[in-house]
């Protein structure tokens, strides 16, 4: 009797680690496809640190899609520096005495999807801000434009460190849309390229933060086949998914609110960490809300979370610059912020820098 019980133990022990395995393959195989050809913005290039960036010294247009299939799609021509930025020339190593150096972060709303150069938010905001800083004292401005597109908030963090701060700006902006967290929680784009990752552990604070993933491995060829997405630093899928249970698990219990979610509290710490890097260099950071074209009910959770975050990191909000009768005329078809809507946005964010005194002043 005790060697059948023994068989039986053994044979179901057998065949639960048979399920374990099966689960883990079929987890990992629902997670294969195969390689696209590479971005349709030929402007990026691989980047081991942040996945991608703007190629240097690029020339050429992209395309913005439009919602009327029979109209051809509308085209926008695309610059960069010899630094990869959106500019016609790169800005100096360090601002010219009595220059305000304001770095822009940000993604593709930052770096001005579908809109001209002049056009775009960065080249507006320096417009709007040339009247401002010259009465508190700086003789020039310059907005530097570090969109870069499809970027999530992990991969800003990581942009302030090392692309603003050493540019050595007066103030640090980091543009956001709700994307930008979800875009956080993943290793691999929507586009299909690898990125490097954060985890959050213990308090969610920023001491918790862990970064995966970097060096970020070249992409595959075209047709190669890939993870959409993996678990961070690797392991198993199985215990990947218990933890994405788990999580919902806990938000359920939570009433659905945004602020318990981790693409939040993950967001949150790299907020504070950005912040925390660029304080060490004395350099004030805030962070600016674009308003979405037709998605308040996406935008608006982050309004009273990003507020939370005051008075260690400011929040620009541009959200209400949005709220006219011609909204629609403020969007391109795709979302992204039309020549008006960038100008919009700009003029609400140099508004909340004078009326709050954020406005950096020359020093001694």
């Amino acid at each position: 009797i005790c060697r059948r019980r023994r068989l039986r133990a053994a044979c179901g022990g057998l065949a639960a680690v048979a399920a374990l395995g099966l689960g883990e393959l079929a987890l990992r195989a629902r997670q294969l496809a195969r390689v696209e050809a590479r971005d349709r913005d030929g402007w990026h290039r691989f980047d081991a640190r942040l996945g991608w960036r703007p190629e240097p010294g690029w020339t050429g247009e992209g395309t913005l899609p439009v919602a009327d299939p029979a109209a051809p799609p509308v085209r926008f021509a695309v610059r960069t520096d010899a630094r990869g930025w959106r500019h016609d020339a790169a800005p100096a190593p360090a601002p010219a005495p009595g220059t305000l150096r304001v770095a822009f972060v940000g993604d593709s709303f930052t770096f001005g999807y579908g809109c001209a150069v002049e056009d775009g938010v960065c080249a507006r905001l320096e417009r709007a801000l040339a009247g401002p800083a010259r009465a508190a004292g700086w003789s020039a401005v310059e907005v530097l434009n570090l969109g870069v597109c499809g970027f999530g908030v992990d991969q800003m963090r990581l942009l302030v460190e090392d692309d603003a701060l050493p540019l050595r700006p007066h103030l640090v902006l980091v543009g956001v849309i709700d994307q930008n967290f979800r875009r956080a929680l993943r290793a691999i784009s929507n586009t299909g390229h690898a990125k490097p990752r954060y985890t959050l552990a213990g308090d969610g604070g920023p001491d918790g933060l862990r970064l995966w993933g970097v060096p970020v491995p070249p992409p595959p060829a075209p047709g190669a086949w890939r993870w959409k997405d993996h678990p961070p630093g690797g392991g198993s899928f199985l215990l990947w998914q218990a933890g994405e249970l788990v999580e919902r698990a806990r938000v359920a219990a939570a009433g659905g609110s945004e602020g318990a979610r981790l693409r939040w509290r993950l967001g949150r710490a790299l907020l504070l960490d950005a912040r925390r890097v660029a304080a060490e260099r004395g350099v004030p950071l805030a962070v600016v809300l674009h308003p979405i074209r037709g998605e308040r009910a996406a935008t608006d959770p982050y309004r009273p979370l990003l507020g939370a975050l005051e008075p260690d990191v400011p929040l620009l909000d541009a959200v209400p610059a949005a709220e006219v009768d011609d909204r629609e005329a403020l969007f391109f078809d795709d979302g992204h912020p039309s020549p008006a809507g960038a100008a919009r946005t700009a003029e609400a964010v140099a508004a909340a820098l004078v009326d709050r005194g954020l406005l950096p002043r020359p020093g001694p």
